[in-house]
Formats: structure tokens, C-alpha cells, sequence
């Protein structure tokens, strides 16, 4: 825009929730804020942007070091709008030829209710092997303006899942996966998706996993491979279906023929390399 702009960072961390720190943003131009310089010596945080002036678009890349070795980055995809059922549709672990002694992958729920009542929380786990609700994490309290990690221990490891989070409070969540490809660190963060209506984006010869959650699964998939050839192909199920792309794809687009469908998007690396990420639909 022509004109400065303002907006309050707000950082929750699992003591609560902290000042807001107020930034300006010069006239057409960025501005890069390290997270670590606001809250250094947090293992836990979740961070929300809030416009006061002008207009801002913001990410948050999330890049961890320890020392000169990598351990890993990834993208979080933005949540505009805490909800009662939050469904994050695009998890795995290892496939294939991943599976290997070498490589392993662990997953960590996060949570957080922004507002000041406490919330009691279920979560599912969807997979190909049908849903359950791990013990203890039904009727769970999560307290208010905290945020809370959960280790998902349960979680299967040799195929992808999802995981469906009903509150009876408004609630943000998100899965954290941590990966070891061959000694090198690699994290993905799945955020929640809203209701699949249409979608489209641009792979670039990538070959992604789709997952979908719903009750009546129906949506119409059309791609474009690397090798120029037309993909179509209808996915019907209940509760958790999976389609793999047969090829590396550039251009992407999925339709659902029914409400209450969710949908996201898995990364894995080919063998001998790391790059794993989610993106939601």
C-alpha cells in the first residue's frame, strides 16, 4: 500500500498469553521479524497478526537450527478463524521405500483456545483402517489461552491420516511432524482446512498424496503430468479416502460434488533426499 502500516503480534505461549508488541510496516515494502527474538527460550508458541492500519499480508516460515545443522523448515499455513470442529486432513508417515531402519517420523498435536473459557476437547484419528478416539483424549480440558502439545504416540506410521478435533469452545489446531531422513532433520506442519468446494494449484512436477475427510466422500480430480497427458479421476468413500498421483503433476484442480468434504495435501521426499510438507486444500 501507499501508506505505513500497523499491526499487534500476539504470542500465546503454555503460560498464557503475552503483550501484544506493536510493528510498523514502511510504505511498500517488508519487513522480516524473527520469532526467537520475541520470545526467545520458548519451545511452544502460537503466534496471531492483527491488522490496525493499512493493509499487511503476513507468513511465518519456520526455520530450526541447532548450531550450523539443519533440523528442518516448513511453511505454516494460516488459520483465519478459530471453530468448534477444527479437521486437519494431511498427515502421514513413512511410505513405501521410506520405510526404512534409518528413517523415522514422530507427530504432535497442538492446541489453543484464544478466548477465556476453557474448552473439553475429542479427538479422532482417520485412517484406512477406520477412526478411533485414542484414550485420553476424549472429554479432554485444554485450558484457555494456553498453548498445549500432546504427543501423538498412537498415530499410525506407515500410512497417511487425519485428525478431527471437536470442541466445545472455538479452537486452533495443528499437527507438527518431525522427520529423520537417512540422520537429516526435516519438519512439516499440517494446519486445519475449511470445507472443500473447488481448488486449484500449480505442482511443478511434483507427485502429491490427496487426502479427503467427510461422512460422503465425492470429489472429481483433473491434472495435468509432467509428460502433458490429462488426469482425471472421481474419489468416492466415507469418512477417510487417499488418492496418489501416478506421476508428477503441474496442474492440480478438485472439485467436491458434496458439502462437509475436507481435503489436504501430502509431500514426501523421493528416496535418498528430504523436502516433506503438508498443504491444506
Amino acid at each position: 500500500g501507499f501508506s505505513e502500516s500497523v499491526v499487534d503480534i500476539e504470542i500465546f505461549t503454555p503460560n498464557g498469553l503475552l503483550e501484544p508488541r506493536e510493528v510498523s510496516i514502511a510504505q511498500n515494502s517488508t519487513k522480516k521479524i524473527a520469532i526467537d527474538s520475541l520470545i526467545p527460550g520458548e519451545e511452544a508458541i502460537a503466534v496471531a497478526i492483527k491488522t490496525k492500519s493499512g493493509r499487511v499480508s503476513s507468513y511465518l516460515f519456520d526455520e530450526r537450527k541447532k548450531g550450523l545443522k539443519s533440523l528442518g523448515a516448513d511453511f505454516v499455513a494460516p488459520v483465519a478463524i478459530a471453530r468448534k470442529s477444527v479437521t486437519i486432513p494431511a498427515i502421514t508417515g513413512l511410505l513405501d521405500k521410506l520405510v526404512t531402519n534409518s528413517n523415522s517420523v514422530t507427530h504432535t498435536l497442538r492446541l489453543l483456545v484464544p478466548s477465556t473459557i476453557d474448552a473439553s476437547i475429542d479427538v479422532t484419528v482417520n485412517s484406512n483402517d477406520g477412526n478411533f478416539i485414542p484414550i485420553g483424549l476424549s472429554q479432554l480440558e485444554v485450558k484457555s489461552q494456553r498453548v498445549v502439545s500432546i504427543p501423538l504416540t498412537f498415530a499410525p506410521t506407515s500410512q497417511p491420516f487425519s485428525v478431527i478435533v471437536e470442541s466445545d469452545q472455538p479452537i486452533f489446531a495443528s499437527v507438527l511432524s518431525n522427520f529423520i531422513f537417512n540422520k537429516s532433520a526435516e519438519i512439516a506442519w499440517a494446519t486445519g482446512a475449511d470445507e472443500l468446494k473447488k481448488w486449484s494449484v500449480n505442482l511443478t512436477g511434483s507427485r502429491p498424496i490427496l487426502n479427503f475427510v467427510g461422512e460422503r466422500i465425492d470429489v472429481q480430480i483433473s491434472a495435468t503430468g509432467i509428460n502433458g497427458k490429462k488426469i482425471t479421476n472421481k474419489v468416492t468413500g466415507t469418512n477417510f479416502v487417499t488418492w496418489r498421483a501416478p506421476t508428477g503433476l503441474n496442474r492440480l484442480e478438485v472439485t467436491a460434488s458434496k458439502g462437509g468434504i475436507s481435503g489436504g495435501v501430502i509431500f514426501l521426499p523421493e528416496v535418498g533426499k528430504i523436502g516433506t510438507s503438508y498443504l491444506p486444500m
